[in-house]
């Protein structure tokens, strides 16, 4: 791997973290709604949060993803993310093509505030 490319993974490393971070001081002052569920209980709402998201895309399906995710990490749990392997590829042939059809001056706004 490059230079380049150690430094641009390594922004959005950071991007994610701080994203992910106030993601789950959110779920947190709405409550931790999922505090109380079981293991097995949280790999099937992580299921179903994320088969929601993917295949209807909205806020609501989102925001339940989200919560499921703060729960995982709140509890130094890893995502079982092999799970909805066909959910992921939903969300990041998206999530790509929703950043193909931005401006070039949009991507480019985009990348300078990665790198901040």
């Amino acid at each position: 791997m490059s230079d380049d490319e150690d430094s641009a993974s390594s922004v959005a490393h950071h991007a994610l973290a701080e994203t992910n971070l106030g993601r789950t001081q959110s779920y947190v002052e709405r409550g931790r709604s999922l505090a109380a569920l079981t293991e097995a209980e949280m790999k099937e709402e992580f299921v179903q949060a994320y088969c929601a998201f993917a295949h209807e895309g909205n806020d609501k399906a989102r925001l339940r993803s989200d919560d499921i995710s703060a729960e995982y990490m709140l509890r130094g749990l890893k995502e079982p993310y092999e799970l909805i392997a066909a959910e992921v590829d939903i969300i990041t042939d998206r999530a790509v093509k929703a950043f193909n059809n931005l401006s070039d001056g949009r991507k480019e706004q985009i990348e300078r505030e990665l790198q901040e």
